[in-house]
This record gives structure tokens, C-alpha cells and sequence, in this order.
């Protein structure tokens, strides 16, 4: 059997919460949906995690806390979140980077 979900962001969509957790944060909606997955009766070890960009960083960041997952990918995760930490502030309250 195979499955696919694709949860949403805190603070996108319908969800409640910050927006931007610098990946931090979400790690815990990765590890919340994982969660959710192990208890539909998927086993440990058959369990895959995919993120693109800040989706990337956070499966990285959530990973390790995550024994049931057996394999990630994380495509162009960034490197250092200060470029989005500097145009995050600078939209938010017009200040300079």
C-alpha cells in the first residue's frame, strides 16, 4: 500500500499559527504529521519524507527525532536562513537587512 499526504504550513492555509519559524518551528508539523501516519498503522521504517526549499529544512531539522521514518529527500534546503531572516525583516517592518 502507498500513500501520499501533504500537509499544509502553520500559518498557510486553514492552519492557525506563526508563519515563519525559520523551519524550526515547522520540524514540529513534520514530526505532527509523521505522527499522524504511524498511527494509521504504517510501520516504522516504511515511511518517506520529501521537502523542497524551507520544506527541506524542515524535514532535516525534524528527522533526527524521527526514528519510524525510513528515507528523506531534501531538495535545495537552504544553507543559512540569514538571506531569509534579512528580506523576512525588512517586509515586516520596512527596516534595513
Amino acid at each position: 500500500m502507498q500513500a501520499v499526504m501533504k500537509p499544509g504550513w502553520r500559518g498557510s492555509g486553514e492552519s492557525g499559527g506563526q508563519r515563519l519559524g525559520l523551519a524550526w518551528l515547522e520540524r514540529l508539523d513534520v514530526t505532527a504529521a509523521v505522527n499522524f501516519v504511524l498511527a494509521r498503522g504504517i510501520p516504522p521504517g516504511r515511511i518517506g519524507l520529501w521537502g523542497q526549499s524551507f520544506g527541506g529544512a524542515a524535514v532535516l531539522l525534524a528527522t533526527p527525532d524521527l526514528p519510524g521514518v525510513g528515507a528523506i529527500v531534501s531538495d535545495a534546503a537552504f544553507a543559512d536562513a540569514r538571506p531569509l531572516l534579512d528580506a523576512e525583516i525588512h517586509t515586516r517592518t520596512g527596516l534595513p537587512p
